[in-house]
C-alpha cells in the first residue's frame, strides 16, 4: 500500500509539472502574439507604412503614369491597405499589357511590373487599322501602316470591336496562327495573309501568292516548307509567280521566267 501511494503521488507530481510548463508555454505564446500585434500597429501607424514611391518597370510603350493612374495607388496610402491581385487585374485591363505584378520595396515603395505585349499584324477596319497581338487583342488603333511595319491580315472585318477586346473571328484568329508559326527567319518577308473561309494565302513583299491551305494542325509544317521554297527560289535568282505548299510533301512552284512548274 506504502508502494502504491508514493508512486500515486509521483505521478501526480509529474502532471501537475506537465500542466505547469504547458501553462507557461501558452502564457509566453500570448505575449509573443501581443508584442506582434503591438509591433504591426505601431508600424501602421508609422511614416512606413505609408506609400512613398511608385516604380513602373517592364513597360516600353505604356507611359508609366498611366500605369500608376490605371492601378490606383496614391502617394501616401496605406501600404496595408493595398490588395495586389486587385491591383494587378486592374492594369491587366490596359490593352498593352499582358501581365502585371505587385511587389513591395522596402521600406514605403511599390514596384510595378508589366509584360507587354507583342503586335503581330494589322487589319484593316473601316477607315484605320486594329493592331493585334498573337492572341487576338486589339492593342492599339492606328491610321498609318508604315511605322509599325507589320504584314496585313485581309479578309473579314471584324464587328463593333475597341481596343482591348479580342477579335473572334475563327477566319481572322486561323491567320493570326499562321503568323504565330511563321519561320522567324522568313517573317519579315510576309507583306499581307488572306484570309477566306477556310483557305490562307500568304502573300510576300513582292506579292506573290503563296497557297497554304487551312489553319490546322499540319499549318506549321506547310508554312515551313513554303519559308523553304523562298529559300530555293532566292539562291537560283529566280521569281515565282506564285507557290502552292497545300500538299507539303509536294509544292509546286510556278516561276515568271524560265522556269514552268517546278516541284
Amino acid at each position: 500500500m506504502c508502494y502504491n501511494e508514493q508512486a500515486e503521488r509521483g505521478g501526480g507530481g509529474g502532471v501537475q509539472a506537465t500542466r505547469g510548463q504547458a501553462g507557461r508555454k501558452f502564457i509566453l505564446w500570448c505575449l509573443l502574439m501581443m508584442l506582434a500585434a503591438g509591433a504591426a500597429y505601431a508600424f501602421a501607424q508609422s511614416r512606413y507604412a505609408l506609400v512613398d514611391g511608385i516604380v513602373v518597370t517592364g513597360n516600353q510603350r505604356l507611359p508609366a503614369n498611366l500605369v500608376t493612374e490605371t492601378a490606383g495607388i496614391r502617394q501616401g496610402q496605406s501600404i496595408l491597405s493595398l490588395r495586389p491581385g486587385t491591383i494587378a487585374a486592374r492594369v491587366r485591363e490596359l490593352p498593352w499589357v499582358q501581365e502585371a505584378k505587385l511587389r513591395w520595396i522596402w521600406p514605403n515603395s511599390v514596384a510595378i511590373t508589366v509584360r507587354e505585349r507583342s503586335p503581330i499584324a494589322l487589319v484593316p477596319y473601316h477607315d484605320r487599322f486594329l493592331v493585334l497581338d498573337r492572341e487576338g487583342r486589339v492593342v492599339a488603333t492606328t491610321e498609318e501602316v508604315g511605322p509599325w511595319n507589320l504584314p496585313l491580315i485581309t479578309g473579314p472585318v471584324p464587328p463593333g470591336i475597341r481596343d482591348g477586346q479580342f477579335v473572334t473571328d475563327p477566319t481572322l484568329l486561323g491567320a493570326l496562327h499562321c503568323l504565330d508559326v511563321f519561320p522567324k527567319e522568313w517573317l519579315p518577308r510576309v507583306g499581307e495573309i488572306h484570309a477566306e473561309g477556310n483557305e490562307l494565302v500568304v502573300y510576300d513583299l513582292e506579292g506573290v501568292p503563296g497557297f497554304v491551305g487551312q489553319a490546322d494542325a499540319s499549318l506549321e509544317a506547310r508554312v515551313r516548307a513554303l519559308g523553304a521554297v523562298w529559300a530555293d527560289v532566292l539562291k537560283t535568282g529566280g521569281r515565282a509567280e506564285y507557290v502552292d505548299v497545300r500538299c507539303v510533301d509536294r509544292p509546286i512552284v510556278k516561276l515568271v521566267e524560265g522556269g514552268g512548274e517546278g516541284r
